[in-house]
């Protein structure tokens, strides 16, 4: 597992953990739903209260189904105001996780580099 995380964290460009505040469709693309959430922890990328993502509707579109109200992690790809996310990331409703052990290790690898 821990090279599945290394894999993702590095590919990523966005890594945080926060909870679903709100979830639209995008006025813009009617394949995509727009996700608001408010931010508990951030690994990697500009740390924001809130960050919005975008993901496809369909689980088909490679779609990640979010709810309001649920915390999760989430591996985001794209710039900071285009951020979005797939079914096929390491996205995942936060609970137990091992990635987040992990990633603590990284941050805490990283601030003895410093």
């Amino acid at each position: 597992m821990k090279k599945q995380v290394q894999g993702a964290f590095a590919y990523a460009d966005a890594v945080f953990s926060g909870e679903v505040i709100e979830i639209r469709e995008s006025s813009a693309d009617k394949y995509n739903f727009i996700v608001k959430f408010k931010v508990a922890k951030s690994w990697k990328g500009e740390s924001q209260p809130e960050i919005t993502i975008t993901t496809a509707k369909e689980s088909a579109m490679c779609g990640f189904s979010f709810a309001v109200g649920q915390k999760y992690l989430v591996y985001a790809y794209g710039l900071k105001d285009a951020l979005s996310t797939t079914n096929c990331s390491r996205t995942t409703l936060f609970g137990n996780n091992g990635d987040v052990k992990y990633l603590a290790k990284l941050e805490r690898k990283k601030a003895g580099s410093n």
